[in-house]
């Protein structure tokens, strides 16, 4: 064009900041390594205007059979890191409420087993006492 500009086609999701789970590591914009979004710290160390969109490029590929030698050439042809997908973008958060409730889960099935086993156990014990030849 006149001005020099040009219009570039990205196929990608905005995105915002995220907060950083109790787990995640620290970002160390210094060394590039990003563990999870902080859009205004990026902007930052792009030199981008705080008001930048942040878009994650998608993958929009036919899903078909290919050979493996396709896939190899494909796969030497990709750029890293590799697009996610649409489906991609349903996330699963486990807070750790979740963690808590999941090990809270398994401790009492746990000991409901355990407790069945010491039942069973004692059950046997009694009917071989008595003599009951139930089985």
């Amino acid at each position: 064009s006149s001005t020099g500009e040009e219009t570039v086609r990205v196929d990608g999701v905005k995105r915002t900041s995220e907060a950083p789970s109790r787990f995640a590591l620290e970002n160390d914009p210094g060394a590039n390594a990003w563990h999870w979004i902080d859009k205004e710290a990026m902007n930052e160390h792009l030199g981008m205007p705080q008001d930048a969109p942040l878009v994650e490029q998608m993958s929009v590929r036919e899903e078909k059979k290919k050979s493996w030698e396709e896939e190899q050439e494909d796969f030497a042809r990709e750029q890293w890191p590799k697009p996610r997908g649409l489906t991609e973008l349903i996330r699963f958060p486990v807070m750790p409420d979740g963690h808590r409730q999941y090990a809270l889960t398994w401790a009492a099935l746990g000991l409901a087993t355990g407790a069945m086993a010491v039942r069973a156990r004692k059950l046997k014990w009694t009917k071989k006492l008595v003599g009951c030849a139930c089985g």
